[in-house]
Formats: C-alpha cells, structure tokens, sequence
C-alpha cells in the first residue's frame, strides 16, 4: 500500500504510525542496540510537537530523532516516488526551511543548508544563503496544532 499512489485511508495511516513504537520494542530486547531504542522511537516526533506517537516537542526530542528526522527527509523528498517525481536537493532545502520550528529543529535546517558537504552535492544548483529559517526558539506547548502540510 505504501507503494500506492493512492493516499492511506484513516485505518492504513493508523497502522503506519505505529512503526516506531515498534522499531523501539524491538531494539530495546537487543543489549548492543538498547541505546538507540528512544532515538528510533521519536523518529517521527516534530520540533512543535504536533508528531508521534507522543507528541515530544524541542529538546524533548532526542538530538539523534531529530538529525534521523532531516536525514529521512532529505532522502524522501529526492527521491521518486509513485505518487511524485524527486525533489531537486537544492528545493527539498528551501521546504526544509519552510517547515523548520514547526517540523524540524531549525538549528539542524541551519546547519544543513550551511554544510559544505551539501554544497558540494549541490553541484551548480543553488542554496539560499540566508533561508528563511523560523524562530529557534523551542516550541510551546500551546503551539501544537498542525494546520498546514507536512514535508516527506
């Protein structure tokens, strides 16, 4: 279904969500990879969190959730999909900033953009050198409605 061009129904997206409650189950029962049972779990948590599955928001979420966060991104969005043709690197940057305070730690979108391993990557593709990150402050709680699209 995941391979569907097609969105989840209600039902499928229920299931999908569960995924890193699972992951952390089972990382946790193995000794050598306990210590990365949380980073995976809050994988999909986001920086105001509106995420899941436990609503973690800023420094609440583990600096290793958030990095696997851009990461994830970064490969989804540049590569094809059934659903849409792969991001250029340089625009899944500009909507990594679009989303940065809301879905990802802007500080993480900063670095990014800035990293010259990127640049590199970037080849004659442009990156924004100032992008419009959002604030760095860590969200509050107050501010965790998702009112607009995700990225990914």
């Amino acid at each position: 279904r995941l391979l569907s061009a097609a969105s989840l129904n209600d039902a499928a997206l229920a299931v999908m969500r569960t995924h890193p409650a699972i992951a952390q189950d089972v990382l946790s029962t193995v000794p050598q990879l306990a210590s990365a049972a949380a980073i995976v779990g809050a994988c999909q948590e986001w920086f105001d969190g509106t995420g899941y599955p436990d609503g973690l928001a800023g420094n609440e979420i583990p600096i290793g959730a958030r990095i696997i966060m851009i990461a994830d991104t970064i490969d989804a969005m540049t590569t094809d999909r059934p659903y849409r043709k792969a991001l250029s690197l340089s625009k899944t940057l500009e909507e990594m900033a679009k989303y940065a305070g809301r879905q990802f730690d802007p500080r993480l979108v900063q670095l990014v953009s800035k990293s010259p391993a990127i640049r590199r990557l970037l080849g004659p593709q442009l990156v924004t050198e100032n992008p419009k990150i959002a604030s760095m402050q860590a969200p509050s709680r107050s501010s965790r409605s998702r009112t607009e699209g995700t990225v990914a």
